[in-house]
């Protein structure tokens, strides 16, 4: 787990954090890595840019500040949908 978290903390945007548990299932870094990516190609265009506007809303309605330049907003939104699929 060590390489995924120090990965991820380096460049989020490359290198979503690896966790099975949140997920489901277990499998190798490449598997979830290609999970993320492949469901964020699948997810249409306007869905993304709409799912990317209401995240962000949600976390700058928080009092957060905006959201950094970089921030990875595909990994994020994908992360969340797995575990909203694994704890409904």
């Amino acid at each position: 787990m060590f390489p995924s978290k120090f990965c991820h903390f380096l460049l989020p945007r490359i290198f979503p954090v690896f966790d099975n548990t949140a997920v489901g299932g277990s499998c190798t870094y490449e598997t979830y890595f290609n999970v993320i990516k492949y469901t964020w190609e699948a997810t249409p265009a306007a869905l993304r840019a709409e799912l990317e506007a209401e995240l962000s809303q949600i976390i700058e309605g928080c009092g957060r500040g905006p959201l950094c330049e970089g921030f990875p907003m595909a990994t994020k939104l994908v992360e969340l949908a797995l575990i909203g699929r694994r704890h409904p």
